[in-house]
C-alpha cells in the first residue's frame, strides 16, 4: 500500500528538523531535547519519531536516565512502524529500570512493549503472557489511557487465540471502555470487531447486535482501509450465520471492492460457500476455481 503524500512531508520536516538544528550549533544537539522531540511523536508520527532517535549517533555511549529514555522510545517507535525486534535486550533496558525506580506509566508501557516483541517478533507466547499479565498490575496507578487500552487489548487477543472466549470478551470490553473515554474512534471500532468473532463463537446474540450497531457507525467514521475491510466481512459472516444471504453478499462484495485486485481469502471463501449454499453453481464455482488456482499450497488442498 502506498503511504498518503502527507507522510513524505512529515518525514520531510523532520530531517529538515534535524539538518537546521546541526547548522545552528557548532556541537550535536543535546540528547535529551532529541528523545523529548521524538517522544512528543511518538503517538501521531511514529515513523518521524523513528527518524530522530535514529539520528543519535553513538547511542552506545548513552547512559543513566537517557539510555533508559532512548531504549524505551526506540523500541516504542519500532514496535508502532512494525519493524521487529531481534530480541528484547533494548526494551529490558527499560524494563529493569522502572522495576526499580518505579513510574506506573513507563513501567506499564515497557511491560506492553515487552509483550509485543516476544507475541509478534520472538514468537513466545508464554513469555508475552508474563509480560502483560505485568504491565496488567501496573493499570491501577497508571494515569496514561492509550497504554492501558492496548494493554487490555492485546490480552485479550491471546486469550481470544487461545479459546478463552469468555475472558476475551471481558478484555475486550476493558479496552473499548477506555478508549471510548479517549475519544479513540479506530482503536474502539478494532475492538468490536474482535468482539464480534467472540460473541458469535460463544452464542451472544444480542451482544452480536450491540457489535453489528457499532460496526455500521464506525464504517464511516474511520479512515483506515484494512479496518473498514474487516467490518465489512465481519457484517457479512454475521447476515450469514443468520440467513440474511443478500445483505450478506453486499457486505462481503464491499470488502472486496477494497482490495479489487488482491481479495481476502475470507472474503472469496465466504462468498464461495454463500453462493453454494443459495444454489448459484456458476458463480460459486468461479471462486472456488480461484481459490484452487492460488500459489497458496495451504489454500489449495483446504479449497
Amino acid at each position: 500500500m502506498k503511504r498518503p503524500f502527507p507522510y513524505f512531508v512529515k518525514v520531510l520536516y523532520t530531517l529538515l528538523f534535524i539538518i537546521l538544528f546541526g547548522a545552528c550549533s557548532s556541537s550535536h544537539r543535546p540528547v535529551e531535547e532529541l528523545l523529548e522531540k521524538a517522544e512528543s511523536m511518538i503517538w501521531t508520527q511514529p515513523d518521524s519519531s523513528l527518524v530522530l532517535l535514529e539520528s543519535i549517533r553513538t547511542p552506545h555511549e548513552l547512559t543513566g536516565k537517557e539510555q533508559v529514555d532512548y531504549a524505551l522510545l526506540l523500541s516504542q517507535a519500532m514496535y508502532r512502524c512494525f519493524k521487529p525486534a531481534p530480541s528484547d535486550s533494548l526494551i529490558n533496558v527499560a524494563v529493569s529500570y522502572y522495576r526499580q525506580k518505579g513510574g506506573a506509566d513507563k513501567a506499564g508501557l515497557s511491560l506492553y512493549l515487552k509483550g509485543g516483541i516476544w507475541r509478534n517478533d520472538l514468537k513466545d507466547r508464554s513469555k508475552a503472557v508474563l509480560a502483560y499479565k505485568e504491565a496488567e498490575s501496573y493499570i491501577p496507578q497508571m494515569k496514561d489511557k492509550r497504554v492501558v487500552g492496548r494493554i487490555y487489548t492485546d490480552l485479550a487477543y491471546i486469550n481470544k487465540e487461545d479459546g478463552n472466549f469468555q475472558l476475551a470478551g471481558h478484555y475486550y470490553q476493558k479496552a473499548y471502555s477506555i478508549h471510548q473515554q479517549e475519544n479513540d474512534t479506530v482503536m474502539m471500532a478494532s475492538n468490536v470487531v474482535n468482539l464480534t468473532t467472540v460473541y458469535l463463537v460463544s452464542h451472544q446474540p444480542d451482544s452480536v447486535n450491540w457489535c453489528m450497531d457499532r460496526m455500521r457507525e464506525f464504517v464511516s467514521a474511520v479512515g483506515d482501509t484494512t479496518l473498514i475491510h474487516d467490518m465489512y466481512l465481519n457484517m457479512g459472516t454475521v447476515y450469514k450465520y443468520s440467513g440474511q444471504y443478500r445483505q450478506a453478499e453486499n457486505m462481503f462484495c464491499k470488502a472486496w471492492s477494497l482490495k479489487p485486485h488482491n481479495p481476502s481469502l475470507k472474503v472469496l471463501v465466504n462468498l464461495a460457500s454463500l453462493y453454494h449454499e443459495t444454489d448459484q453453481a456458476e458463480k460459486s464455482d468461479s471462486l472456488f476455481k480461484q481459490l484452487v488456482e492460488l500459489p497458496d499450497v495451504f489454500v489449495r488442498s483446504s479449497a
